[in-house]
């Protein structure tokens, strides 16, 4: 039961060419993506995401924003059956549950805000929203690291004055998930997000994978995606027939 989710700040889909850009972008990948967990589409309604989206052939849940600001969108393949959503902070999360042949699981679209309190106050109410005897992948722009000195450039290790790492780190904890990439990578130093002038980078987006599937994954790669400031993360895995015992993080 392969399956393959990517998740990326699109940083506004109002542009028509953008969309189209987005959706050949995605028929050029070298998987065909059975969800697109996208975030900041300034997507405001349902009937505009239906006009969006309609041609593409993948369906959608949407938790709306404004047009200049958030908006989260799920897209999937008609292979997935959706049977639930949630909208726990309209505009920055979406949390879908489908099942998959005899396999029910959530994925969890993310927008975290860029500043405190406000970031360590989304990451609890969105711990309190989640149900972890349910597999969740958790997905989306965090606008956090778990580690400075890997996963910033350009500023200071030791300046977390703006981080939410601790809650960060609370949010996998209770969501029974591990940051897929640095699991596959854990030497590697790359980037999701780059300002504009190359002097300020960070890995901010990022893909949060159930414990119980951590042996069944295949890869997790970090993809340019021209019409943006941030990088998509292309998640490959399979779904247990039998969960394993899996221990990650001495857990």
């Amino acid at each position: 039961m392969a399956l393959s989710i990517i998740s990326l700040n699109v940083n506004g889909l109002c542009d028509l060419s953008k969309r189209e850009g987005l959706l050949q972008w995605l028929r050029s990948l070298p998987v065909t993506v059975d969800v697109v967990s996208l975030q900041e589409t300034h997507c405001t309604s349902d009937v505009e995401c239906h006009a969006w989206f309609s041609s593409s052939g993948l369906s959608f849940v949407l938790s709306p924003g404004t047009s200049r600001s958030g908006g989260c969108v799920v897209l999937y393949r008609p292979v997935l059956n959706l049977v639930n959503f949630w909208c726990e902070v309209p505009g920055r999360s979406l949390l879908c549950e489908f099942s998959f042949c005899d396999s029910t699981f959530r994925v969890l679209c993310l927008y975290a805000p860029n500043r405190n309190p406000a970031c360590d106050l989304f990451f609890n109410c969105i711990s309190d929203a989640v149900d972890p005897t349910v597999p969740t992948m958790l997905c989306g722009d965090f606008n956090t690291v778990f580690d400075r000195s890997l996963d910033r450039f350009g500023s200071f290790a030791d300046d977390v004055s703006r981080e939410s790492t601790v809650a960060l780190g609370r949010l996998f904890d209770s969501c029974c998930v591990i940051d897929i990439w640095r699991y596959l990578h854990p030497n590697s130093i790359s980037f999701t997000w780059n300002r504009w002038d190359g002097r300020l980078a960070s890995r901010i987006d990022l893909v949060g994978c159930p414990y119980s599937w951590v042996s069944s994954a295949s890869s997790c790669e970090i993809l340019p995606f021209p019409s943006s400031d941030h990088c998509a993360v292309l998640f490959s895995f399979s779904i247990p027939d039998v969960i394993p015992l899996v221990q990650v993080y001495g857990n």
